[in-house]
Order: structure tokens, then sequence, then C-alpha cells
């Protein structure tokens, strides 16, 4: 305003009219020279109803009264959003004026740029993977990429027209935008939207199939967006194309097999899909028929690993990442299944079982399936076939007479059939072989030996071996079941124990039968009464053979002998009773003068002679001659009696057992009693008893050194055990003996046995885990003459319940019952008692002092022992360290090392297990430093250290200490990114805040942060505030109105190693009182003073800026030649406009001379303005004032001509320009245009006036943001 105070307006306002891109936010009238807004009172602000006109009246009593009028400048500020009209592609200009007193004057008029939007895209699909045939459905979003952009987009295109090899689009739908349209377009799709709002979103959903094509690999597709003022921007999709092609194979190692044989199988699964992974394989065989069982749980070898595709980044593709592979197999009903949860290409797994072959599938041919399927993979199968072919081979063997006599020819049948439906005998061989005993008196008749089929027909090929009474036939035959077809097992055909059709897979139809017939006579006379006993065998390749035998009687006398006991079981020194009885057995014959024989195998049993009876038909009879052997353990009698085929013979006799030999628990005796006529054959039979050893019955006596006993004495206990039994022995004594209590230890090393006074080594002693038991195996065995006793000492070690505990001990043996006997003895316990007294060095500390603490530790009571001491000593809050290596530990004066000594992790606390035990006139002593590092509520801290023993109560002492807080020291330091900014910069600010003092803690720290005058903005949303590099988030940020100062209330604590930084963003956004800001850094905590520091950068003011060009239409030139130059002056920045540009120039070259005629101005329309300069021409230069304004990116240009008038070889013709505005720096160009070193330049007369015209180029700024602060300034200098 006027500088002259007695001079002011009647009238002042300030109007401002906005094109139709801006549409008005609010206004206001700032004094720019104290950076305030100037109340709403003192002007009436006035807004049209288009919102396009704003104007602002000062109120007359501000003008009379409120006004400086000291050269100030008051602006109208008037806050814009650009509109959706320009889509960010134009740009305009914006006028204002002021009116003052009634006189009317136009500012300069300012050109804006809208920003246009940026767009933002994202693809995505519902998932990674896939398989073949599945419609891939993704979606496309296309939005605004800044939420704060309102510019809409114009003539929107999404396309996805090149979709990968494998995907084949199917449908495709648009959404979010009214009247978007989606098509085909190339192999995929294109959208179009006239026009997508701020706010909006425009969705394209479509699907595409996955072709086997894309199978095994990851697709990448990518979808692009772009608008007639947005660059194109695009994102992608990746996809995993998963279907993967089982193969399997099921192997066994052979077709036949036998029951009971281990039938191998081999399952193989691979995936044979390249680049495929197979998930969740399912495997499996449960067609296994019963009969057909798995002997063991089958074994599965799969990978341990694959590499399995995952979804990369946006910039990233074809990523993996190693995955485990887990895998099992376990039987099941009917067989077994398996599971791998991922099998990759070319990976395969096994899986080997074996089945054991039962007797129900005989016969049976078996195919059984293994299948296999994956969650992206069909089923497959394999089976294998097998046979169970063990033959049922039958031989039936028969003679054609019962009895015969001696000359009699005997005629023998043998047929041998297979009863096995669905089996095969393979080379059927029989045999046939008279025993040993009638070889003697029968012969084969070897010519007689025949074999027929099953036709009746004579099988001549056949091979007959003889040998003796003996033959073998190979028949070169094989021997089928005709009573039914084989059956078949496929239950995954529906064929469960189905039957064929044939009599065996092999197709064999014969021979049913073979028939073997053969002659033997009876040849001696001593035959007479025998028996003729001959067995007939077949076998065949199989294994399988079966034998029948056949019995003929030759007519004669034959004895039968039968022997029996009373009991089959007797103990020793009882009395067994035998009985032999003797027949003839058969019809019609007599057996002469029997002889029977009787022998007792085993020694220790007597045969009682005056037992021996004899009774014939129930009477008694004397025999001829009875005969004892020396130990009377057998006996042969010559009866001298005949028996009919009507008598019976009884012999009776009693037997004595002796007791048996020492560690012989029970015997088996056997006796052979032999009958034999003077014309029969011998007769024999056998009988067996056992004999076991009398019961025994031991008894078990216990006794200690005392009753009672106190916690620490070792008892000393006696066992004594006997036999009761007269003559009888206990069998390997066992002892067990068992305290009904823990607390005590008996010594393994005192256990001693001794029989009859001998110590023994028995043969093991077991102690229980407690060792409050043990078990003697004494391997001894005890008479009833003997005495075993057993020592062994007892640690009571500590208090029991109810102070009394009683042992059982239980000895037994072999043959005989459990004896026992208890002993109850008191243990009593002297209970310790402990005393703690705690102290330290002072009863006052400041953080950061050493405290010394010590402990005394008494055990109080007479007798009493405390065991195991363990100290246990803590402070009530942290930021004590109690130092671990200070700890010293005493026991009446002498230094010990416990057993451990563990702190917490806080370090305030600790355990100490001293290792040792407190008797009555022992005195524990422990000290340790304590290092206070942080101050504590009420500035006291209580530590209690508690002392226990195993066997005592805890006893406890407490001390407290006052803390007191160490004032925290905080520092400040405030940096910027740079010394200098101009108006409109932004400038990047650091706070560091530290707390010096060590254990000081500075608490709540709160930063406060403000600039000395206004002009600049802080920019909230970059304030960001860290504590060691980590970010936090303060509990308070409040910045004023004017946003050039904040406060913040960390709510942060800092110690000495802490750094907090707070990191923020200044807009200078208008020029500053002196040029200059300052702004200042307080950081203050609740305990401690306020650390200040200061910061003061320049701010300078944006002044235009003006480039020349300077151009020659030639480098060289000759004397006499025309040079023609172009300057161009142009305004590059954006601070105004460069007012009043003058241009000049000189010449350096005497010998050069300006063509005064040839001088033209252009304006920045390139129109011709020469008569509208101000030119001045010497004879060395010129000076040209245009009196033009220049704009960002305007230009104007000056042509004139030289002539080279004086010049010799090799000069440098130099000619300097100047350009410079009113309000700008000037800037200086030179050109130079070389004679050549040549003979003299010759004049060449050229007179070419070409004119020159410089091309101006202009370039539209992009402006960040969509709210336009429009600034207008009037100022009042004597002029409008």
């Amino acid at each position: 305003m006027g500088m002259n105070g007695s001079a002011k307006y009647d009238s002042f306002s300030l109007k401002d009219s906005l094109p139709r891109e801006l549409d008005y936010k609010d206004a206001y009238i700032l004094d720019e020279g104290t950076g305030k807004k100037v109340a709403a009172a003192n002007y009436t602000l006035s807004i049209s109803s288009d919102k396009k006109t704003i104007s602002a009246a000062f109120a007359p009593d501000f003008l009379e009264n409120g006004m400086r009028y000291e050269g100030e400048t008051y602006s109208l500020v008037v806050n814009t959003a650009v509109n959706s009209s320009t889509y960010g592609l134009s740009d305009f200009q914006n006028l204002g004026s002021t009116v003052i007193d009634g006189d009317d004057a136009n500012t300069n008029s300012i050109k804006i740029t809208a920003k246009p939007p940026t767009l933002a895209i994202t693809k995505t699909t519902s998932k990674y993977e896939w398989q073949v045939g599945d419609k891939v459905n993704y979606t496309v979003k296309v939005t605004h990429a800044s939420d704060s952009s309102h510019v809409p987009f114009k003539n929107i295109v999404v396309s996805d027209v090149s979709l990968p090899n494998g995907l084949v689009a199917t449908d495709y739908s648009v959404s979010g935008v009214s009247g978007a349209t989606v098509a085909k377009s190339g192999n995929g799709w294109l959208a179009k939207a006239a026009r997508l709002e701020s706010g909006q979103s425009l969705a394209i959903t479509y699907h595409c199939t996955a072709m086997e094509s894309a199978n095994g690999k990851e697709t990448v597709n990518i979808a692009k967006a772009r608008a007639d003022n947005a660059l194109e921007v695009q994102d992608k999709a990746e996809i995993y194309v998963n279907t993967a092609t089982l193969q399997i194979g099921k192997n066994v190692s052979m077709y036949e097999w036998r029951v009971g044989d281990e039938v191998d199988y081999t399952v193989k699964v691979k995936n044979t899909a390249a680049g495929s992974i197979a998930r969740n394989v399912k495997i499996s065989d449960l067609t296994l028929p019963d009969g057909l069982n798995l002997k063991t749980a089958p074994s599965l070898s799969a990978p341990t690993s694959i590499l399995n595709p995952v979804a990369g980044s946006k910039t990233v593709a074809g990523e993996t990442q190693s995955k485990q592979v887990i895998s099992s197999v376990a039987k099941s009903t009917g067989g077994w299944t398996a599971s791998i949860s991922d099998l990759a290409a070319n990976q395969e797994a096994t899986i080997t079982f074996h089945c054991t072959a039962g007797k129900n599938v005989n016969g049976t041919e078996i195919q059984n399936t293994a299948r296999t399927k994956a969650d992206n993979a069909v089923e497959v199968k394999a089976a294998a076939k097998i046979w169970i072919n063990t033959p049922g081979l039958k031989i039936d063997k028969s003679a054609d007479i019962g009895k015969v006599k001696v000359g009699d020819l005997i005629t023998y049948t043998v047929k041998v059939r297979n009863t096995k439906a669905g089996t095969l005998a393979r080379n059927v061989v029989i045999e046939d072989a008279l025993h040993d005993e009638a070889a003697a008196f029968v012969k084969l008749q070897k010519n007689s030996i025949a074999l027929t089929d099953s036709d009746g027909k004579k099988i001549e090929d056949a091979t007959i071996s003889v040998e003796g009474n003996s033959f073998k036939i190979e028949t070169g035959r094989m021997l089928v079941c005709p009573q039914e077809y084989y059956g078949i097992w496929d239950i995954d055909n529906a064929k469960d124990m189905s039957e064929g059709s044939k009599l065996n897979p092999k197709g064999v139809t014969k021979e049913s039968v073979l028939t073997v017939e053969y002659q033997v006579k009876i040849t001696n006379d001593e035959a007479t009464g025998e028996e003729i006993k001959n067995t007939a065998a077949a076998s065949c390749d199989e294994g399988v053979s079966v034998k029948d035998k056949d019995t003929v009687i030759v007519n004669g006398p034959h004895l039968d002998v039968v022997k029996d006991s009373d009991k089959k079981a007797y103990t020793t020194e009882e009395t067994a009773e035998y009985l032999l009885t003797v027949r003839q057995t058969r019809e019609g014959y007599s057996a002469k003068d029997v002889v029977v024989t009787d022998h007792i195998q085993e020694p220790g049993a007597t045969i009682l002679a005056d037992t021996i009876k004899v009774k014939i038909n129930g009477t008694v009879i004397s025999p001829d001659v009875v005969t004892m052997e020396e130990d009377n353990a057998g006996f042969k009698m010559e009866t001298g009696q005949d028996l009919s085929d009507e008598d019976k013979m009884k012999i009776t006799y009693n037997v004595k057992f002796a007791p048996l030999e020492i560690d012989t628990v029970d015997e088996e005796y056997t006796n052979t009693a032999i009958a034999k006529g003077s014309n029969t054959n011998a007769s024999q039979d056998d009988n067996k008893v056992a004999v076991t050893e009398r019961d025994a019955a031991l008894q078990v006596v216990k006794q200690a050194d005392r009753n009672d006993y106190i916690v620490g004495d070792t008892g000393k206990y006696t066992l004594l055990i006997l036999e009761q039994v007269d003559g009888a022995s206990a069998k390997q004594v066992t002892v067990k003996d068992t305290f009904d209590k823990e607390g005590m230890t008996i010594i393994e090393d005192s256990i001693t046995v001794k029989v009859n006074g001998e110590t023994i080594t028995p043969k093991s002693i077991i102690l229980n885990e407690t060792q409050n038991s043990f078990v003697i195996e004494t391997g001894v065995d005890l008479s009833w003459k003997d005495k075993m006793k057993v020592f062994y000492d007892v640690k009571f070690n500590q208090p029991i319940e109810s102070e009394e505990t009683t042992n059982t001990a239980v000895v037994k043996a072999d043959n005989s019952n459990e004896d026992t006997t208890d002993f109850t003895a008191t243990v009593k316990e002297i209970i310790p008692v402990l005393k703690v007294d705690k102290g330290s060095d002072k009863a006052d500390y400041t953080v950061g002092e050493t405290g010394t603490y010590t402990i005394s530790i008494k055990q109080t009571k007479i007798k009493g022992v405390a065991k195991q001491v363990i100290i246990t000593d803590a402070f009530d809050k942290e930021g004590m360290i109690i130092e671990e290596d200070s700890i010293v530990m005493k026991v009446n004066g002498e230094s010990i090392t416990p057993k451990s000594i563990t702190l917490n992790e806080a370090q305030n606390g600790y355990v100490i297990d001293t290792g040792m035990d407190l008797g009555k006139q022992d005195v524990m002593t422990l000290s340790y430093d304590v290092k206070f590092q942080r101050a504590v509520e009420d500035r006291r801290t209580t530590n209690t250290v508690v002392a226990n023993a195993a066997n005592a109560a805890e006893s406890q002492a407490d001390h407290s200490v006052v803390v007191r807080d160490a004032i925290p020291v905080l520092t400040v330091e405030k940096a910027s990114d740079k010394e200098s900014y101009m108006v409109g910069d932004t400038a990047k600010y650091l706070i560091t805040v530290k707390q010096a003092k060590e254990y000081a803690v500075a608490k709540q720290v709160v930063i406060k942060d403000r600039f000395d005058r206004e002009g600049m903005s802080i920019v909230e949303e970059s304030i960001q505030i860290k504590v060691n590099n980590q970010e936090i988030t303060p509990q308070l940020v409040s910045l004023n109105a004017e946003k050039n100062s904040y406060t913040i209330e960390t709510g942060v604590n800092l110690v000495q190693s802490d750094i907090l930084t707070i990191t923020y963003d200044v807009k200078f956004g208008q020029p500053i009182y002196k040029d200059e800001a300052t702004n200042t850094a307080i950081a203050n905590a609740d305990n401690g003073e306020e650390a200040v520091d200061k910061l003061t950068v320049s701010v300078e003011r944006p002044v235009p800026t003006l480039t020349l060009l300077k151009e020659a239409d030639r480098s060289e030139a000759n004397k006499g030649d025309i040079v023609t130059y172009t300057l161009t002056a142009k305004e590059e920045n954006d601070y105004g406009a460069a007012k009043n540009v003058s241009i000049s120039d000189s010449l350096e070259h005497e010998g050069v001379v300006y063509l005064t005629d040839t001088i033209k101005v252009y304006d920045k329309d390139m129109e011709d303005i020469t008569k509208d300069c101000e030119i001045t021409v010497n004879d060395r230069d010129f000076q040209i004032d245009t009196q033009e304004e220049l704009e960002q990116g305007e230009a104007l240009s000056v042509v004139y001509e030289t002539r080279l008038e004086d010049v010799h070889a090799g000069d440098d013709v130099k000619n300097i320009a100047i350009a410079k505005g009113s309000n700008t720096e000037e800037v200086t160009v030179e050109a130079h245009v070389q004679v050549p070193t040549i003979a003299e330049a010759v004049e060449t007369g050229l007179k070419n006036h070409a004119g020159v015209y410089a091309g101006i180029a202009v370039s539209l700024l992009a402006i960040a943001g969509i709210l336009i602060k429009h600034n207008r300034r009037f100022k009042d200098d004597g002029k409008i």
C-alpha cells in the first residue's frame, strides 16, 4: 500500500475471475507482511452465482484505521480444484484485477496446466493352480492410482489381446461403468469406456479354458490399460496348469505258486506328464481274496521332496520352493492303501508286498488289480495274474485178500487221483515198498507190475525200476481233478470266485486216475501169524506226496501185550502199581510157552519182586521161573503156559521211586514189556509215567539290629530261611524283600547270602529303581537239613509317613508255596531350622551406583542337619543387575563352589543350589554386587532372600534400599537436506534426540518445532518418528493452524542407547521476510531439562530466467562474405514473465561491419516488431530495447547480417550477444566464424539476405496435485 500514511483509500477491492476449468473452494485475504489472514470482519467476500467470480472489498473502517499504508502487500487467496472438463490435457489462463478509489487495473495472466490422472491396474485369478480343461477365471480391475485425483480418464481402453499359448478365452463381461463394452479381440478381448470417474473402477471378468498345450507350465498373462489422458499401465497374473498323467505297472515274479508260498508283488506308479505334479496320489490294491493274505505291511519307496511351483511377485515369474513329500502305506481290508502328497513329473513310487497263499485259494487263478489316482489325474489300474497250484494227491491201496497162507499170491491195487479242483499234478511218481520185517518170507513178482491210465489202457512208456521188494514208477503223466472247473478270482471285473470253463488254467484234461497192479508171493513158513505190511506213495513235480498202506495177515498165532499203571504221575517215595495184559488174538490158534520180560529204562525205580503176581483167566498161577535184574529194574518171567484165543494173562507188580537227583524237578520213567511164544513173534508195549519231587515247605524269619531309627541311620537286617519237610528239597529258592514306603535305600553291596555258614554267589540280585526292594535268585536247592541266611543294610534317607515302615520278606521255590514275614521299624527325623539374615553396604543409592549385599544362613536345631540348602534371592523390581562374577560363598569361613548358580533373565534374581548340608555349628555366608541401572517406582526396592533345604521349612529375610533417579540429559540436533531453497521447494528436515546420561531415563519425551515466521507449511503426512530405526506411532501429533509448528507427544522413554529421530517435509509456499527461515526444535521430558537447537536456511524469491541462443548461417567465411546471425531469447521457468527484454550485440573483429538495414526483431508469434523497438546501432555494437514480456516457454528473435571487409586467413571472427530483462539476470553468448587459412580471401559479393526464423517450442508443465492455490498480488507504488 502507499508509503505515505497520510494518503488513505476510500475504496479498495480485489477480484479474480476463474476459468471454466477451475471450481471454487474457498477464499481469504492474506497480509503478506505478517503472514496472517486478514480478519473476515475487515472485508466483504462476494461469490457470483456460478462461483466463477470472486471479489473482496475492504471495509471502510479497515481502510481508515486498520490498513498501515507502509508499502505492505495484500493478497486475495483463492483455493480452487481442477474440474473434469480438462481431462488433465489442456492448460488455461487466469486473470485478476484490483480497483482502488475507482481506478481499475489487471494483474498478469497466469497459465495453469492440469496434471493428468494416473491409471492403476490389477489382474487377479482366484487361485494359482488349475487343471487342463478348467475354466480359469480372471478379473482385471482399473482404477485411479491415487484416491486424491478427481480428474476422470477419457476414452479408457483395457485389453488382453495376446493370451499365452494354451489359454482360450471363452467368455467375458464388464462392470462398474455404465456404457462400458467388451468384445473379442485377437485371441483375447478388448474393453472400452468413454469415461472413468474418480472413485469408480472398471472391472472385466473373463474365463479361459486351460488347454493341454499349457499343461505342466506356469503361464503368465498380461493385461494393459490406457486412456487419452493417461499413460499405459499393465499387470500380470500367473497360473500353473497342472494335470498329471499317472502310469501304473504291477508285476509278480512268476505265474504259478504253491499253498504256503509267499507271493511277491511289485507295484510301480509314475507321473509321465512333463512339468506336472500329481497331487494327493492314492494307490491301492484292495482286490486280494480271502486266502491270499498280506504277510506283513507293504513297503513304500517314494521321493522325499519336490520343487513346487509357486506364484511369484509382480516382477518375477517361474519361482519354485522345495516342498517335503509326505507318504505312507498301510494294510487295509482286502489289501493295502498308500498315499503320496506329491509326485513330480518322471518321479516314481514303488510298493512291494508279500502275500501268503492259503488252502482256500488253491486251484484258483487270481487276478488282482492295483489302481492309482490323484486329485489332478484320472484313475489308472494294472493287474497281475497268478495260479495257486498245489495238487490234492490221494492214494488208495488195497489187496485182493485179507488173510493168506504160505504159497499164496497177493494182488495189490494202487490208485492215485488228484482231488483238488483247478490243480494239476505233473510227472506223477508212484512208489511201493514192503516193510523190512516181511522181507524174509515174501517176494515181489517183478513182471506183475502194470500201470494203466484213466481209460484202463496200459501205459507202456512209463519208467519202472525195481529194487528188492520195492519198486518206483515214473509215469510221465499228469493228474487232473475231473469233478469241477478251476476257480477264477477277478473282483475288479465282477468275478468274485467264479468258475472257469476248464479243469485247470493250462487246459489239461487227463489223467483223472492212474492205477498200478502187482503181486507178492508168500514164500516162507516163518510168515505164519505175521502181518505183511507195505506202503505205497505218490508224488509230483509240485512237491506234493501222499502214502497209503495195506496189511495182510498170514494165518498163525499172534500175541498182543498191553501195559498200564494205576496213575500216570507220582511223587518220590510213592509206590506205583503196574499191570501187564497178554492175549493171543488169532482165532483157532494157541501161543506156546509164553515168556514175558519187563524193564524200566531210567535209574531210580525199583520193582518190588514180592509183589509180582500172575493170573490166567482170573486164577493165580505160579510161573516156572522169574528172574529179577540186579538192580530190580526189570524181570524175565518164563510162565510155562500156553494161551489160546480165549485166554487172558494178567501180571501185576509194584514199583518204588527214589528221590530225584539235585537240580532235577521231575523225571519220566519208561518201561517196556515184551511177550513171545515159542511159535509166535515177539510183541511189545511201552508205558510212561512222570515222577516229581515231594512238595517242599519253606519258612522265613526276619530280624534287625534295632526297632527304632533316626533319619540318616543305617539298619542291619537278617533273613533266616529253612526247609521244614523232612526228606524234601526246596528247588531254586528265591528271596524277595520290599519296604512299603520310599525314603530308605537298600545298600546293594551289603547284600550277602550264606548257606550253612558259607557265602555263596547268587544267580542274580535285582534291586528296583527306588532301591527299596530286591529279588534274589539264589540258584540253590535247599534241603531240610540246610540253613540259608541273607544279610543286608538299609540307609534311612528321609522322613517317612507316620514314622513307621514295614518291610516284607517272601521266600519261595519251584516246588514250594510262598512264606512271608514282616518287620516294622520306627524312623524319626529331627527337623532342622534355618535362620537367614541380609544387609547391604548402604541404604541409599543413585541409579548408576553399585551396592554390595551380604547374606548369612545358619541351622539352629541341635542335632539337626539341613540337607542340600538352596538360596533364592530376587529384587521386586527390574533394573537392579546382580553381577554374577561377584558372587562369593563361604561355609565356616572357607570358600566353596556351589553346585549351580542360575540368574533369571532380568538378572535381578538368582537361585543357588549350594549342594551343601548345614549342621548346628555351620555358618554359610554369601556376598554379591548389584548395579542399580534403572530408577524404580517410589524410589524404593526390596529384595527377598529365601533359604530352604530338602528337609527344612524355608526361612526368609527382606532388605529394602532407596534408589534415586539419575537426572536425564537430553540433546537435540536439527538438520536439513540443503542450506538454501527457492520458493516452491520442499525441504526435508531431520531432528535427532538422545539421552546422554548413563542409566538415566528421559520419561515421556515431547518434541516441539516451530518456524519463526509464516510462508512455509509442514507436510503433516510426511512426519515420521522412529526409535532406534523402528517406526513408532506417537501418542499425539499436533500442528498449528498455519502448519508452521508442531508438537509431538512421543509417549516414549529414552535411555542412553536410544536414538529418536523425526523426519518431515516443509513446503516453502511463498516469499518470506528477509528471505530467511529459522525453526527451533525443543526436546523435553517429564523428569529433565529441555534441550534446544535452531536451524536457519535461506529461501530465495524466484525470478524469471532467460536463455539466449546465437547461430550463424556458416562456420567459415572469406573476405567480402556476408554472415547472417540469429539470436533467440527465451523465458524458461514459471516464476513470472521476463519484462522489458533487451538484446545487444558487439563485434570483436575490426574488419567486420553490421549491415544496419538487415536487423529484424520478431515476437513470440513470429510477427515482425522491428518498428516497435528502440534500436541503437554503432560501429561495433547495437542495442535493441523490445519492451516485450516473455512468459514461460515464449521467445523472441533477432536476425541481422554482417560483412567481412578486412579479414585475413586464419582470423577468428567473434561477436558477443547479451539478453536481459528488467527483472532478470543478463545472459551472454558468443558466436565464431573462421576465415580459412588459404590465400587471402577474395570478396565474393554474396548478397543473400535470406531471413532465419527461430521456431519457438512451447511445452506444458505438469503440476502435481489437483488443488491449485491461485494467488493474485497487487501493490501500489504510485501506479496501478
